[in-house]
């Protein structure tokens, strides 16, 4: 299956993916928590793309690359596209 260009929301379950065999992710908008939500419902996935050219995975939580791979029992493909850099902008505070 290839999505491409949508939101995926926390609400969504997954129950119709259990035979889902090769996944692939591009232009995606989703949570941490609904990629592993999404990767669990897919127990005999083993081909897994993860474009993050454009796609935006928010971080929600404490989740670990540990956390993907329990999600994947199976996987034999993983590729993953990293060609951003993330900018991280701190706090600035001005005391009087």
């Amino acid at each position: 299956m290839h999505l491409r260009g949508c939101a995926l929301y926390q609400q969504r379950s997954f129950n119709e993916f259990g035979y889902l065999t090769t996944l692939h992710l591009e232009s995606i908008w989703m949570y941490e928590t609904m990629l592993l939500r999404l990767l669990s419902s897919c127990p005999l996935l083993k081909s897994l793309t993860l474009d993050h050219a454009s796609t935006i995975i928010c971080d929600d939580g404490d989740t670990t690359i540990v956390d993907l791979f329990e999600c994947l029992p199976v996987i034999e493909y993983l590729y993953v596209v990293f060609s951003f850099v993330e900018v991280i902008l701190s706090t600035w505070y001005i005391l009087d």
